[in-house]
Parts: structure tokens; sequence; C-alpha cells
């Protein structure tokens, strides 16, 4: 062995051949990671909106509803005078899956604490999940 150092170009082209190789086949699976994150993060979302509408029904002694909007991607509690009282947006990837062709679905909050409304689904790029009315 001569008394060379460094890499030669052959030995750094096949280690940058491995590495793209590699990236290829990890990164769709940390792509999926991302957006089953935003998928759960989404449903906390709606549960949270759907204890605060409760606790406010309570309180107040009166109706609220909470409002999923298909198109703008949003989650609106609205007090019984049907005044906005807080709104979310869930992220770009997660869509709200509505049972019937409307842009929106209502579920009623009674002051009792019970729920009433269609099952809300969401869908993102690693699956679908639907958020339980309790």
């Amino acid at each position: 062995m001569t008394g060379r150092r460094g890499f030669t170009l052959i030995e750094i082209v096949i280690v940058m051949a491995i590495i793209a190789i590699s990236m290829s086949l990890v990164g769709p699976r940390i792509g999926a990671g991302f957006s089953g994150l935003y998928l759960n993060q989404s449903a906390q979302t709606v549960k949270r909106m759907l204890k605060l509408a409760r606790l406010q029904a309570e309180r107040t002694e009166r109706h609220q509803y909470v409002v999923l909007n298909r198109k703008t991607r949003s989650v609106v509690l609205v007090g019984s005078d049907l005044e906005v009282q807080r709104q979310e947006t869930l992220p770009s990837g997660i869509d709200i899956v509505l049972e019937s062709d409307s842009d929106t679905a209502s579920v009623l909050v009674t002051p009792a604490g019970l729920l009433r409304g269609p099952s809300i689904r969401l869908r993102g790029r690693a699956g679908e999940i639907e958020v339980a009315l309790q």
C-alpha cells in the first residue's frame, strides 16, 4: 500500500448510491408516520371541541352546537345564540367525512350532556378514524 489518503471517486459514488436507496425506502414511511400523527391530532381536536361544548352546555344550561365544515376543514363551537365561540382548522391533509353529500354537519349538545348528531369520521393518508360521540 502506498502512502495515499482519502477516498476514491468510485467509493464516494457507491456510498452515495447506498444512501439514496436507503432514503427512498425509508422516506415514505416517515411521511406516513406524520400523516398518522396529524390524523390522531385532528381526532383529539374534535374530541376537545365536543368536550368543551358539553361543559359550556352544562354551565350555561343552554344547547351548544359543534359544526363541522368539510370545505374549510373547520370545527366550530357555536352557542345557543348562534355566536361562534371557538373555531379550529384541521391540517390540510385531513378530510372530514360526512354521511350525506352536505358540506356541513352539526352535533347538538344538550344541557344534560347528551350529544346528538351524525357520526364523525376523519380521513388522511394514513387511513380513516371515527370520533366517538361520548
